[in-house]
């Protein structure tokens, strides 16, 4: 008797890690190529049509697109918005005299933000305020997150900057720099302007730590 068939077979094209759309999280994963092959007694013979390439979970065991490679991993994306954070606030630091009361209120506001390495201190703030003093080195950090960060993500983003500027500088002075990053990061000037409004009551209201 002879036996025989076609069967799918799955060729490894490479190997790594990828942010994984089912387990939300960081993972190793194999790309595949499949193939449909004539078999004889169960053997791949003739190689027939490919069927075409894909990624696989190798925890999950799901299956995606390579799309699924375009997305920056957990690890990637904490790296990126800790140095867009450092940025930002190295830039607005950078617009003022480095008074002890700057520098404690922009190391505070970097303290435990993901990315960024612990402890950040004044020695770390002074060689940022150096690196991103300039507008356009400082906005080139954080054009990343326009595309790799949530709507909701951004805009605590800029809350947080409009937070520091008010705090920084009472008298506005730091109000146009912000605006230049939330522009950067795709937010609308009536945007901002409503974080402003929620970050000015919040501070009237105590309601912002």
């Amino acid at each position: 008797m002879i036996i025989w068939g076609w069967r799918a077979f799955k060729a490894l094209i490479a190997t790594g890690v990828f942010y994984c759309p089912r387990c939300l999280g960081d993972r190793t994963y194999r790309h595949l190529a499949a193939r449909r092959w004539f078999t004889l007694f169960f053997i791949p013979v003739i190689p027939l049509e490919r069927l075409g390439t894909f990624v696989q979970c190798d925890a999950c065991h799901g299956t995606f697109t390579e799309v699924a490679l375009e997305a920056p991993t957990v690890a990637v994306f904490e790296h990126t918005l800790g140095l867009a954070a450092r940025a930002g606030v190295a830039h607005l630091v950078s617009r003022l005299s480095p008074t002890g009361e700057v520098v404690a209120l922009a190391c505070a506001a970097l303290r435990d933000r993901p990315g960024v390495a612990q402890p950040y201190d004044e020695h770390r703030l002074r060689a940022d305020v150096n690196a991103f003093a300039d507008r356009r080195t400082a906005l080139t950090y954080v054009a990343p997150l326009a595309t790799s960060m949530s709507i909701d993500g951004r805009e605590d983003f800029v809350r947080r900057l409009v937070l520091l500027g008010a705090r920084l500088s009472p008298t506005d002075r730091l109000r146009e720099p912000v605006s230049a990053v939330a522009a950067e990061l795709q937010l609308s000037p009536a945007h901002v302007a409503g974080i402003r409004e929620q970050v000015e009551a919040g501070m009237r209201t105590g309601g912002l730590a």
